[in-house]
């Protein structure tokens, strides 16, 4: 689902995780920035062990020239930066990090603005770097973004490509890990879970330690613990503060994670399957083979309606549109403002899970296939399909950087963004259990993976 990305992911043109260049205070950019290091000036960088990069940092605070450097430019006026034709401008670029350049050098002056700010440029370098067509999506009407395309893509790649990415496992159940759940809680990031065992645990991410043994990590890192369920927890969504969980005794708790308390609950007639929480509205999918609407400001239910003739295994939301899986092959389209179904969608195999956002809505389904549907402006067309896992994909989560799934082939699969199934789009699989991976979730911006799996261990990557 979308929202376990990470809060910025909640909604499609709402903040994307990095600086927006396209919104930097253009008009208190200085006109020009000049570097041009003499042999003394550079090994007197060298000797205090400065670098370009601190430099542009420094001038991007001040809004001033290199004060090691300007006063010898302009004396000798020798080229500098933003005197570069622009190839040679993006070409420097290119040994530099996408964030760097897109969050620092285009504050640094109005010209490197200009040209850092250029679209057509980022996609370009897209292109060039990842030779698959991108988007799968051609006659989508939503708009890319394409620097936070390749910022994204370069994350996702990173973090599963970089030796600095550690991996935790997490041995802190008694029972099988149903569900997990990434919460960017401002001041840390946070990974609840919750499974057959009735307890809900969540871990703060920053305080896991490579050095430290299992129990240690768990010791240092379990900020919350609850245990008053009478169910199995199968689902978690979070927003802001605010985390809601479903089980199968029937009620969705609702947890202040300012406080790591239980505020409220919301007693249902049925087991909770799946939970979406936006920002006004949170959406359950139950059992009894319905879905219902409740206002976040009360929790009281504003509307349920019953699409589906078997249980409802996954719902997303988009704002204008509730979509809806359930074990009767079928995925249904609901318009919150008409209050009537738009479409249906029919599938040979049922749906477990989606994830959607971006103009997209991927689906896996129990015999181990992925399908894209173009979700942009209402259409909800099938676009491809493709074979992912040889068992059931148990749950699917993608952003503009790549679609990670898992399933009960005991794997987990981090897979291109362009296409899933086809040869040349896996990026990694991993295997780190011999039992099903039963949920997952991802947060690119702060370069946290985790998994759930059935022998009772939560796993966690994160890159530094």
């Amino acid at each position: 689902m979308t929202d376990r990305i990470g809060d910025s992911y909640l909604e499609d043109d709402v903040a994307l995780p990095f600086t927006d260049y396209h919104s930097a205070d253009v008009d208190n950019l200085s006109d020009g920035f000049q570097i041009a290091l003499s042999p003394s000036d550079t090994a007197k960088l060298l000797s205090t062990g400065s670098s370009l990069e601190d430099e542009l940092r420094a001038v991007s605070l001040s809004g001033s020239r290199c004060s090691s450097c300007s006063s010898l430019t302009d004396a000798l006026q020798l080229p500098s930066l933003d005197t570069l034709p622009p190839e040679i401008f993006y070409y420097i670029c290119t040994f530099l990090e996408s964030r760097f350049i897109a969050n620092v050098l285009s504050t640094v002056c109005k010209r490197f603005h200009q040209l850092i700010r250029d679209e057509t440029t980022w996609r370009i370098r897209v292109n060039s770097r990842w030779k698959q067509t991108y988007v799968l999506l051609p006659q989508s009407l939503y708009r890319y973004h394409w620097c936070q395309v390749y910022l994204q893509r370069e994350e996702f790649h990173k973090l599963w490509n970089d030796e600095s990415t550690n991996h935790f496992k997490l041995s802190d159940n008694y029972g099988g890990v149903d569900t997990v759940h990434i919460i960017d809680n401002k001041e840390s990031i946070l990974v609840a879970a919750g499974g057959r065992d009735r307890q809900l645990n969540i871990y703060d991410v920053n305080k896991l330690n490579v050095n430290y043994t299992n129990d240690e990590n768990v010791r240092s890192s379990k900020v919350f613990n609850y245990g008053e369920y009478k169910g199995w927890i199968w689902c978690l969504s979070s927003r802001d503060n605010i985390l809601c969980s479903g089980s199968w005794d029937k009620d969705i708790k609702i947890i202040d994670l300012n406080r790591y308390e239980v505020v409220n609950k919301i007693s249902t007639k049925s087991a909770i399957i799946a939970l979406h929480l936006a920002q006004d509205v949170l959406i359950s999918g139950s059992f009894d083979k319905r879905v219902t609407l409740y206002d976040t400001r009360v929790y009281r239910q504003t509307m349920s309606f019953k699409q589906h003739t078997l249980p409802v295994l996954s719902i997303e939301y988009d704002g204008s549109y509730v979509i809806s899986a359930g074990e009767d092959c079928r995925v249904c389209v609901w318009d919150i403002r008409a209050q009537k179904q738009l479409t249906r969608l029919t599938t040979d195999n049922y749906v477990m899970c989606m994830s959607m956002g971006y103009g997209q809505l991927w689906m896996g389904d129990l015999r181990g296939s992925v399908h894209l549907v173009d979700s942009s402006q209402g259409i909800f067309s099938k676009v491809t399909s493709g074979v992912a896992h040889d068992g059931k994909v148990t749950d699917i989560v993608h952003s503009l950087g790549g679609i990670a799934t898992c399933s009960t082939d005991n794997s987990v699969k981090l897979w291109e963004p362009t296409s899933v199934g086809t040869p040349g789009s896996l990026i990694k699989e991993i295997k780190v259990s011999t039992r099903p991976a039963t949920s997952l979730c991802m947060n690119v911006y702060h370069k946290v993976f985790a998994a759930g799996f059935s022998d009772t261990n939560v796993h966690i990557w994160k890159s530094e």
